[in-house]
C-alpha cells in the first residue's frame, strides 16, 4: 500500500479514518511518507515474568513470613541461560540506518531504548513500563571474571603453590574456623571481637565476661 499526500481525506472526515486506521501516538501515520505506508508495530503478547524468573510472584506481592536468611551468590551457566530471553551473536549494535540489529546488545526483545521505541517483544510492555531482560553471550573459552579478579589474587597468594593449601597456621586455621561459625550462627558482634579476645588472653589480661 502506498500513500501521498494527496490521499489525506478533508478534515470533515477525519473521525471516519481515525475509526478505520488506529494509530499509535508513537509510530508515524500511515500518511508520514510518500514513499511506503507505515503501519504500528503489533503489541506482542505479554509473557509471564515466572517464565524468565523462576519464583517470581508478582510486583504487589507481600512477604508474609519473617526471612531467617539471605545469601548472595553468582548465577551459574544454567541458571543464566534459564533466565536470558536472547543469545548475543551479533558484535554489530546498529545497522546503517541506527535501527537495532536483531541480536546485538540493543535488539528489541532485551526492552524498549527509548519513549519512541516500539513495544518490548518480550514482555509486550512500552518504555516506562518494561523492567528490561537479560540476554547472554557465550564465550568461546574461560575467562576471569572481571568483578573477582582482585578476591581471586588474594586467594592465589594465600596458597602454597605446590600443596595448594593455604599459607597459615594451625592456630590462624582455628581462629578463621571459629569466626565463620560464628557467623553462620548470628553472632557477629562476636565474631568482630574475636581478635580482640585471642590478643587479651596472649597478653594475660582476664577478659571482662
Amino acid at each position: 500500500m502506498v500513500a501521498s499526500p494527496g490521499d489525506v481525506p478533508p478534515s470533515g472526515r477525519t473521525p471516519l479514518l481515525r475509526r478505520s486506521l488506529p494509530v499509535s501516538p508513537s509510530v508515524p501515520t500511515p500518511y508520514s511518507t510518500g514513499f511506503r505506508a507505515i503501519r504500528p508495530p503489533k503489541r506482542a503478547p505479554p509473557v509471564p515474568q515466572s517464565v524468565h524468573f523462576p519464583g517470581y510472584v508478582g510486583p504487589r506481592s507481600v512477604l508474609r513470613r519473617t526471612p531467617s536468611a539471605v545469601s548472595f551468590g553468582l548465577y551459574t551457566d544454567a541458571e543464566t541461560r534459564a533466565r536470558s530471553v536472547l543469545r548475543i551473536t551479533s558484535h554489530a549494535t546498529f545497522d546503517g540506518l541506527g535501527h537495532p540489529l536483531p541480536g546485538g546488545l540493543y535488539d528489541s526483545r532485551l526492552g524498549p531504548l527509548d519513549r519512541d521505541a516500539p513495544a518490548c517483544r518480550t514482555c509486550g510492555n512500552g518504555y516506562m513500563d518494561c523492567p528490561g531482560h537479560f540476554g547472554h553471550v557465550d564465550l568461546c573459552v574461560p575467562v576471569y571474571h572481571p568483578l573477582l579478579f582482585n578476591e581471586m589474587m588474594v586467594l592465589l597468594k594465600a596458597k602454597c603453590l605446590h600443596c595448594h593449601l593455604f599459607r597459615l597456621s594451625r592456630q590462624d586455621i582455628k581462629i578463621y574456623e571459629a569466626k565463620l561459625h560464628l557467623l553462620s550462627i548470628g553472632r557477629l558482634h562476636d565474631a568482630k571481637d574475636l581478635d580482640a579476645r585471642i590478643a587479651q588472653l596472649a597478653e594475660g589480661v582476664p577478659d571482662d565476661d
